[in-house]
C-alpha cells in the first residue's frame, strides 16, 4: 500500500512510525526532526510530496520528497536537499521494501532529481534497475569524516608535526589576548534560542556575513535551525561549540551527537579574530572531545576542503540521480536541463567569467544608480532639507539614520544624537526612529540619547528589524519607558507576537506604527498579514496616543484609518521616501495628515525582487527609478507646480494600477497559466 502525503497534519501523524524506522539508520539527517524542520521553515506544505509504503499496518518506507518547480518545470526532490546541501537516503526496513519504495516514486511519473545518495547505496541499484525513462548518474561532492582507532595521543601522532605547531601556535597567540575557553554543551532548554542567537551574531560577524549568505540574513534556513536546534535539543543530541575569549564569543559550531558519531552541521566565526584561526582551533578542541569521550567517528558534512586535510582525507563519496520518465513534465524537464547545459558550455567557451563579470559590473552599477533615490543623502543636512520641504506642504516627518555594516554602537549612538539636535533646531514636525540592535542593547548608550531627547521633548521611536530581535527590543523599551515618556514602537503584522507587544505598547502609553514587515514569523510564515494588520487596528483603536498606518497598500490603509477615524484616536498615514504616495486615494478623503518616513546615511534598496511575482507594482518602481529623473522620481518633495503636474502624470503612467497594464497583466497571467498546465503534464 501506497501513500502520498502532502500535508504537515498527515506528515505529524506519522512521527512515531518514523522514528521506529529511523532507528535502523544512523544519520540524525534521517530523523523525523530534520525533515519536520524543513517541512516548517523551508517550503510551502502544497509542495510535500513524502512517499510511504505500508505492510501489515505499518510503515516500511519513506521517501522525503517535494515537487519544486523553483527553477523550471516541476521534479521531485530530496525534501531541505537543496537549501542544506547534506547526505540524503530514503528509509526503508528490508530490501523488498526499498523495492516497492522507488517503484511507488517511479510509478507517479515525474522528473527525479536526487543530490548526494552515497556512490554505493542500495537506493542508486533500485532506480538504475527500476527506472523506464532516461536517467543519468553522475559524481558529486565529498564529504570528509574522521573514524577514531586509539586515544587522543594517537590521533595527534598521525597529524603532521607541522599542522600540531600552526595549531599550538594560534593558541598560545590567543592566549595573550585574554582567557581562552571552550564549551561543548547541549544547553537548557530555555537557553537554546539565545545561545542559538550568540552563533548566528558571531557567524555574521565574519566572511558568511560580507557575504550575505550568514543565517542572519537567510530567514527560511534561520527558521530550520530555530525549529531543529529545539527538537534536538529535546530528544538530548544537540551540541553548541563554542570558543570565548573573555567571555566574548568569537567562534561557534552547530553540531548533534547521535550514532556514537560527532556531526558538525554549522560553523562560523568573527572575521576580527582571524589571524587567530578561531573556527580551525574549535574544530581541533570538538575532535579533541569527541575522540576523548569514546566516539567512533566525527563528521565534517559539507564539501570536502583543503583546510580540513590537516585531520584527515578519508571522504564518503556521493553521487546525483536525475531521471526523466517518458511523459510530459519528464520531457519538458529534459528539454529544459538540456538547454541549460547547452547555454553553459557555450557561455564557458564564449567566455563566461567575462560574461558574468560584466553583468556583475551592470547589476551594481544599477543598484548604486537606485538605492540613493531612497535615502535623502549621506548627512543629516540632507534629511533636514527634505524635511523643510516637507513641512511647507503640512506633512510631518520621520528620520531614521541607516547605519553601515563597519560602523560601531558609540558611532550610531553620536549620529542618533546629532539627528536629534538638528530636529531640534530646524523646529519640525519630525521625531527619531531608531534601530536599537545596532547599539547592541546598551542602554547606556540609549539612556544618554534619551537625554538628549528629554531637553528638547522629541520622540524616539523603536524601529523592528527582524523577529529574534523583538524580545531584547522590548525589554529595553520598557526600561527607557521608565526614565522617558515620548516614546514609539513598531509593530510588524507578519508577527504572530505583535499582538502582544501591543498590549506592551498600550501599558507603556507610547505611540504606535504598524507595518507589513520585511521578515516573517519563524514559527508562523503563513500568517495572513493583512488580517493580523487589522487585528493590531482593533488593538489600539481608542487605547493609544498615536497611530501611524504604514502601508502603500491603498485598501489595507484605508480600513485601518477609518478604523481608527471612528474610534477617534489620533493617527496618520506614513509613506516611505521615495515609493509612490498614496495621499489623494488614502489620507485627503479621510483629512488625515500625511508623515513620511525619511532615512539619511547608508543607503539600499527597499524592494525585493523575489517579490515581483506577487507584487507586479514593484516592476513598475524599478523602471521609474531607472528611466525618471531626481525631480519626478521625488515629486513629493519637488517645488513648483510644473514638476508635480509631471511627476503625477508619470506617476499613473508607471503605476501598474492603471487602466492599460490593467489589461495586460491578465493576459501575462493566462500565458503563465498555460505554461504551467503544459509542465504539470496534463496537456
Amino acid at each position: 500500500m501506497v501513500k502520498i502525503i502532502t500535508t504537515l497534519e498527515e506528515l505529524k501523524s506519522i512521527s512515531k512510525q518514523w522514528h521506529e524506522l529511523a532507528t535502523q539508520f544512523n544519520s540524525p539527517l534521517l530523523q523525523y526532526e530534520w525533515f519536520a524542520s524543513c517541512a516548517e521553515a523551508l517550503l510551502h506544505s502544497d509542495e510535500l510530496r513524502i512517499v510511504v509504503t505500508h505492510s501489515n499496518g505499518r510503515i516500511n518506507g519513506v521517501a522525503p520528497l517535494v515537487l519544486t518547480g523553483n527553477d523550471g518545470p516541476e521534479q521531485l526532490e530530496i525534501l531541505g536537499a537543496r537549501v542544506l546541501g547534506e547526505p540524503v537516503a530514503f528509509l526503508y526496513d528490508s530490501e523488498a521494501s526499498l523495492q516497492d519504495l522507488t517503484a511507488a516514486i517511479l510509478d507517479m511519473r515525474k522528473p527525479l532529481f536526487v543530490k548526494n545518495l552515497r556512490h554505493d547505496s542500495p537506493e542508486i541499484t533500485h532506480l538504475r534497475r527500476q527506472h523506464k525513462g532516461k536517467y543519468f548518474v553522475r559524481t558529486g561532492a565529498s564529504s570528509p569524516f574522521i573514524s577514531f582507532a586509539g586515544t587522543w595521543s594517537d590521533f595527534l601522532a598521525n597529524m603532521s608535526s607541522n599542522d600540531r605547531n600552526h595549531l599550538r601556535r594560534k593558541k598560545q597567540s590567543m592566549d595573550q589576548k585574554g582567557k581562552v575557553t571552550f564549551e561543548i554543551c547541549n544547553p537548557d532548554r530555555s537557553c537554546v534560542k539565545d545561545t542559538l542567537d550568540d552563533f548566528i551574531r558571531v557567524e555574521a560577524a565574519g566572511w558568511k556575513g560580507q557575504q550575505r549568505t550568514a543565517l542572519a540574513f537567510d530567514q527560511p534556513l534561520r527558521c530550520f535551525f530555530d525549529t531543529y536546534a529545539r527538537e534536538a535539543n529535546s530528544r538530548g543530541y544537540l551540541r553548541f561549540c563554542l570558543l570565548r575569549v573573555d567571555d566574548k564569543l568569537i567562534a561557534g559550531q552547530i553540531a548533534v551527537l547521535y550514532a556514537n558519531r560527532f556531526w558538525m552541521l554549522k560553523v562560523g566565526y568573527d572575521e576580527e579574530w582571524a589571524a587567530y584561526s578561531p573556527g580551525v582551533l574549535l574544530t581541533h578542541e570538538a575532535i579533541r572531545h569527541a575522540c576523548q569521550e569514546g566516539l567512533e567517528g566525527f563528521e565534517f558534512l559539507g564539501r570536502d576542503e583543503q583546510w580540513i586535510h590537516r585531520w584527515t582525507r578519508q571522504v564518503h563519496r556521493y553521487v546525483t540521480f536525475v531521471g526523466y520518465p517518458f511523459s510530459y513534465s519528464g520531457v519538458g524537464r529534459f528539454a529544459f536541463d538540456a538547454s541549460k547545459s547547452i547555454f553553459r558550455k557555450s557561455a564557458k567557451a564564449a567566455g563566461y567569467r567575462q560574461i558574468r563579470t560584466s553583468i556583475g559590473k551592470l547589476a551594481s552599477r544599477v543598484f548604486q544608480h537606485i538605492a540613493p533615490r531612497y535615502v535623502a543623502g549621506p548627512e543629516i543636512e540632507d534629511a533636514i532639507r527634505i524635511c523643510r520641504q516637507l513641512d511647507v506642504k503640512g506633512w510631518g516627518s520621520t528620520i531614521c539614520p541607516w547605519d553601515g555594516p563597519n560602523d560601531t554602537p558609540k558611532a550610531i549612538a553620536s549620529s542618533y544624537t546629532k539627528a536629534l539636535q538638528a530636529i531640534a533646531a530646524a523646529k519640525l514636525d519630525c521625531y527619531l526612529s531608531i534601530k536599537v540592535p545596532s547599539l547592541k542593547y546598551d542602554f547606556g548608550l540609549l539612556k544618554g540619547l534619551l537625554e538628549v531627547a528629554s531637553q528638547h521633548n522629541a520622540r524616539v521611536h523603536f524601529d523592528s528589524l527582524a523577529p529574534d530581535t523583538a524580545s531584547r527590543s522590548f525589554a529595553l523599551l520598557d526600561k527607557a519607558a521608565s526614565i522617558y515618556r515620548n516614546l514609539g514602537c513598531t509593530l510588524p503584522s507578519r508577527w504572530r507576537r505583535s499582538a502582544t507587544d501591543a498590549e506592551t505598547a498600550v501599558a507603556l502609553g507610547v505611540a504606535v506604527r504598524v507595518v507589513k514587515g520585511q521578515w516573517a514569523d519563524p514559527a508562523q510564515p503563513d500568517i495572513d498579514w493583512r488580517r493580523h494588520y487589522l487585528d493590531l487596528i482593533d488593538i489600539l483603536a481608542g487605547r493609544v496616543s498615536m497611530v501611524a498606518v504604514a502601508s502603500h497598500d491603498v485598501e489595507l490603509a484605508k480600513d485601518s484609518l477609518v478604523k481608527l477615524t471612528q474610534s477617534r484616536t489620533p493617527c496618520e498615514l506614513e509613506q516611505l521616501f521615495g515609493l509612490p504616495l498614496r495621499v489623494r486615494e488614502v489620507a485627503k478623503p479621510l483629512g488625515v495628515s500625511l508623515r513620511i518616513y525619511v532615512p539619511y546615511g547608508h543607503a539600499y534598496v527597499p524592494y525585493a525582487l523575489v517579490e515581483i511575482k506577487k507584487r507586479p507594482v514593484i516592476l513598475s518602481w524599478i523602471v521609474r527609478d531607472l528611466l525618471l529623473n531626481d525631480n519626478r522620481l521625488r515629486f513629493s518633495c519637488s517645488e513648483g507646480c510644473e514638476n508635480m503636474r509631471l511627476a503625477e502624470w508619470s506617476r499613473r503612467v508607471i503605476d501598474m494600477r492603471g487602466d492599460s497594464m490593467g489589461k495586460v497583466w491578465p493576459a501575462m497571467s493566462a500565458l503563465r497559466s498555460t505554461a504551467r498546465y503544459w509542465r504539470s503534464g496534463q496537456a
